[in-house]
């Protein structure tokens, strides 16, 4: 999903944009979900990178 930011609606059976997507079951996924926290060590060996927004 994360890779063609699209994601599969069960209920209508068609893909929609991955950014707003609310699951059957409650969640809403957001621009957080698209990226990964970088590593405290990672950011401690390169003082030149940033935490990614949301973590």
């Amino acid at each position: 999903m994360v890779r063609l930011r699209k994601a599969y609606d069960v209920t209508t059976g068609d893909f929609e944009d991955y950014v707003g997507h609310t699951f059957v079951y409650g969640p809403t996924l957001s621009e957080r979900e698209l990226l990964y926290p970088i590593p405290a060590a990672e950011r401690r060996n390169n003082e030149n990178l940033t935490q990614n927004p949301g973590y």
